[in-house]
């Protein structure tokens, strides 16, 4: 870990520059006071991490992280907090994704075949590996941008215009019913229209949230 040359530019999201910081343990990679903050990759990082910035905001040091702090998976292999958040939402997604793929997995255009034990969903093994593939690269990335809101929050915002009107909301009565209507095969009919041709996506207002005290909006100076 090396240190800052620029170390009187300031830190995203805090009034505080980088020297500031640096003289401070960090709880997230471990760094020590004048040491630069890494990725969980041991690449380092731009700008130290939120926690290490809000720390010392608050001037606290932390003192010198835990030797290890890594979760061991089933398989022996360690991970951080961040890889674990992905490793279950991805797989959590994958999981669901079994409903429509191999033996006796549902193809919604023909949800209730003549003969069950034949049908093999729409997705194919091929099909499948890219899909897992695609669903762990974006959820990683989500779960790393979630982990400093301050610096990502307008990429974080702007991605709820995504939002459609047709989708039910995340833990909705509304979602639950939809979810119990697909494992029961109950699904629109061949050649309907899906909602998600006809809406529109939500109009959603900039931001308005004031940051906390001491703290910059992001993009400020």
């Amino acid at each position: 870990m090396s240190e800052y040359r620029d170390s009187d530019v300031k830190v995203e999201g805090f009034n505080l520059t980088r020297k500031q910081v640096l003289e401070i343990h960090c709880q997230d990679c471990g760094a020590k006071p004048g040491e630069r903050c890494e990725t969980s990759s041991g690449r380092v990082r731009h700008d130290p991490h939120f926690l290490r910035k809000a720390d010392r905001h608050d001037g606290i040091d932390p003192g010198p992280k835990a030797k290890s702090s890594n979760i061991k998976g089933p398989d022996g292999r360690e991970w951080t907090w961040e890889q674990v958040q992905s490793w279950v939402i991805s797989l959590s997604v994958r999981n669901a994704l079994e409903m429509f793929h191999g033996g006796g997995a549902m193809d919604p255009e023909n949800p209730n075949p003549e003969d069950p034990d034949e049908a093999e969903g729409f997705i194919t093994d091929r099909q499948m590996k890219a899909l897992n593939i695609v669903i762990r690269h974006t959820v990683s990335e989500a779960v790393s941008r979630l982990e400093n809101p301050g610096k990502n929050a307008q990429e974080l915002y702007y991605t709820l215009f995504y939002i459609n009107k047709y989708m039910e909301p995340p833990g909705s009565a509304e979602l639950e019913a939809a979810y119990e209507k697909i494992k029961n095969g109950e699904f629109d009919p061949p050649g309907f229209i899906p909602d998600c041709t006809r809406s529109e996506p939500l109009e959603l207002a900039p931001p308005t949230q004031k940051p906390r005290q001491g703290a910059e909006t992001p993009g400020g100076a």
